[in-house]
């Protein structure tokens, strides 16, 4: 079944789920009005950073900071990552 006029295919779609990070803001909003319970969460996740807890340390420092770069290889257990790329044109005459 093509095209028809009036067809309205997005009606017949199941809607799209909201992604994870919607849906917290969702619930964030919700539990105690907007920034609230955001800045609960914040604060507790300062308490444990400062208590030692290293996931939490980590999650702050990625925040601020930015994530530490992971590396591809070339250290001493492995070796360097050489990309080989080629750019190949070919033109092809019909009936020769």
């Amino acid at each position: 079944m093509g095209f028809q006029p009036g067809n309205n295919l997005s009606a017949t779609r199941p809607p799209r789920e909201k992604s994870f990070s919607a849906m917290l803001r969702i619930a964030l909003a919700e539990a105690h009005g907007e920034g609230t319970k955001l800045r609960a969460v914040a604060d507790a996740v300062v308490k444990e950073a400062i208590g030692g807890n290293v996931a939490a340390i980590n999650t702050i420092a990625d925040r601020i900071d930015g994530k530490v770069p992971q590396g591809h290889g070339g250290d001493d257990d492995l070796p360097p990552i050489n990309a080989l790329v080629e750019l190949r044109r070919t033109i092809v005459r019909p009936g020769t």
